[in-house]
């Protein structure tokens, strides 16, 4: 009893002191039950919630999971660079793909958990598509919040999309069908 009592307070401690870890464990917990109350609100509740936003391809739960590490994103970052002003871009990039990758590995591994009849390869590739395209989304925020410089992010987005259809192009298997 005593020894989780000195865990908890640990983690406590760990959340509530000013540390570029304890921010970043504050964000895997929030990322983690904001994630757990999606998938409650979109697959477990009565709610009717459409699939697809109405009269577009995008899927409703992908838009709001989209959105939940955007923010979540958005906000490390921030409090990162306003406890650590000295922090770089991949210093940032670091944090942020950490966040996401930890959270993802836990939340997919709850849902594991619930599914046995999903494969590890099922969630290796879950976890590895949205830690990828996390750590893109999450170099972009911090180099817009670090730097402020527009035109390079621009480029820096502009590129990435030609290299994605030059690949795209090469090896027609990586992109999905449409």
């Amino acid at each position: 009893m005593k020894a989780a009592f000195f865990v908890s307070s640990g983690i406590f401690t760990l959340v509530t002191m000013k540390s570029a870890q304890g921010i970043s464990l504050k964000y895997i917990v929030i990322l983690f039950f904001a994630l757990l109350g999606n998938f409650y609100i979109f697959f477990l509740s009565s709610f009717d919630i459409p699939e697809k936003i109405p009269f577009t391809p995008v899927k409703t739960n992908g838009l709001i999971v989209f959105s939940i590490f955007m923010v979540a994103i958005i906000f490390l970052i921030k409090e990162l660079i306003k406890l650590r002003p000295d922090f770089t871009v991949s210093h940032l990039t670091l944090y942020g793909v950490t966040v996401c990758l930890i959270t993802e590995v836990f939340f997919q591994g709850f849902l594991w958990r619930i599914f046995p009849e999903n494969t590890f390869h099922t969630f290796i590739v879950a976890v590895a598509k949205t830690s990828i395209t996390f750590s893109i989304l999450t170099f972009f925020t911090a180099f817009q919040l670090k730097t402020h410089n527009t035109p390079k992010l621009v480029m820096f987005i502009v590129i990435l999309i030609a290299v994605t259809n030059i690949l795209g192009y090469i090896f027609p298997t990586l992109l999905p069908n449409k």
